[in-house]
């Protein structure tokens, strides 16, 4: 009778045992796309990302899923990783937020993901809705007019000059790596905007040299002081500034001269990420022939009259022939400058009506990521930094951009040492 019960006991040790290992694995089975990436440790793209959610029969289980071990430069590792990281979060907020509200054991299914997503942005855009109610007006009228012009572009003299001169108002989220740079004014009231940059880590911002130094009598320090984020609106009050800890310039700019003009401004403190503040990642091919056309944003002047514009803009310029942009200036050869360098290129249009302008320098010249969709976030490839012109937007005139790849070996260590 003892020797039964041991063997019956023994039995059902054994299945419990097989049973238990059968839900552990499949509490924890990733779907078959991943599960490779993950084994091989092979570099993943950021748009490989979508469906990495465990299938379990619990919705409280722990939720783990390893880090890929991604390669290449150290610039799109971090790329890489933090739109990983996003994505991570996201899952892991929905799931928590499923389990926290479970009464079943049902496994929430794609569309109920995609309503939680949908009512995260909508809490988010909230805080934003008061802001931007006594600029609707404005908000619908202007870029109605440019969409047109968009489409028009044999008649693009016959309609008004809008920002970053020939471009439309941005939306609130849609370039959420650019900053200001800001000097004070004499009286110590006031902020002066007259460059930009692009966020690129926690607590670095791209720019161009020669905004780290501003010969204006109407300033009380030629140096910057800050950079104000969130700032689809200069004025706006969801805007937030940081203060610059440390400008570093390219060790072979020389002013006045306006070849390796670069510069990196390190932040007091790190930037919150949110859908309004996010990095920018850095284009690393050298060749840009892959990219026909990019897109200029900042808050520079709206007309040839120079007046500037508070509200965030951008536009679409094309990459210009580097032979042919050296024979459109050669007029233009000078002590400071005189013909296009390596790590510099043209861009515009040479028909005029569009371009970078006063306060524009050190914005980026961009091309936007393909993202999950379920993060409903813009990202963006920055490829140029402002550097300087010939006028704006004339005719058969483009202007200078810094090659951003041609400094990665500087940027890299600074960055992320």
């Amino acid at each position: 009778m003892n020797r039964l019960c041991i063997v019956v006991l023994f039995l059902f040790e054994a299945t419990w045992s097989s049973a238990s290992l059968n839900q552990l694995s499949d509490a924890y089975n990733y779907n078959g796309r991943d599960k490779i990436n993950v084994q091989s440790k092979r570099s993943i793209s950021p748009h490989e990302f979508g469906g990495f959610r465990p299938t379990r029969r619990r919705p409280c289980d722990a939720f783990n899923f390893p880090k890929p071990t991604f390669t290449g430069r150290i610039s799109e590792i971090k790329c890489q990783e933090f739109i990983w990281d996003m994505e991570y979060e996201a899952e892991l907020n929905f799931y928590n937020k499923r389990c926290k509200g479970h009464s079943g054991y049902s496994i929430p299914n794609r569309v109920k993901r995609e309503e939680h997503n949908e009512q995260k942005d909508q809490e988010e855009d909230k805080e934003h809705k008061d802001h931007e109610e006594h600029k609707e007006h404005k908000d619908h009228e202007e870029p109605k007019q440019s969409e047109e012009h968009e489409h028009n572009d044999k008649d693009k003299n016959n309609y008004p000059e809008l920002g970053v001169i020939g471009g439309n108002i941005t939306i609130p989220g849609e370039y959420p790596h650019m900053g200001a740079i800001g000097w004070m004014t004499n009286d110590n009231s006031n902020w002066k905007f007259s460059c930009g940059g692009s966020l690129i880590s926690r607590n670095f911002v791209l720019t161009a040299a020669h905004c780290t130094y501003a010969a204006d009598t109407s300033l009380a320090d030629p140096t910057p002081k800050i950079v104000r984020f969130m700032a689809r609106n200069l004025t706006g009050d969801l805007a937030y500034d940081i203060g610059i800890l440390q400008i570093i310039k390219h060790p072979k700019y020389a002013s006045p001269s306006i070849y390796y003009d670069i510069s990196l401004l390190k932040l007091m403190e790190d930037v919150i990420f949110n859908k309004y503040a996010l990095p920018a990642c850095l284009w690393t091919k050298p060749d840009l022939s892959d990219i026909g056309s990019g897109v200029v944003s900042g808050w520079g002047a709206v007309n040839k009259k120079y007046e500037q514009s508070s509200d965030l803009r951008a536009a679409k310029l094309s990459n210009i022939d580097e032979n042919l942009c050296n024979r459109l200036l050669s007029d233009y050869c000078g002590n400071t400058w005189c013909g296009i360098a390596d790590h510099q290129f043209c861009a515009g249009e040479l028909a005029g009506g569009v371009d970078a302008c006063r306060g524009d320098s050190g914005c980026p010249l961009q091309i936007k990521m393909p993202m999950p969709e379920k993060l409903r976030r813009n990202m963006y490839y920055v490829f140029g930094v402002t550097s300087f012109g010939f006028g704006c937007a004339e005719p058969g005139i483009p202007g200078i951009y810094t090659r951003v790849s041609s400094f990665l070996d500087w940027i890299e260590p600074i960055v992320w040492s």
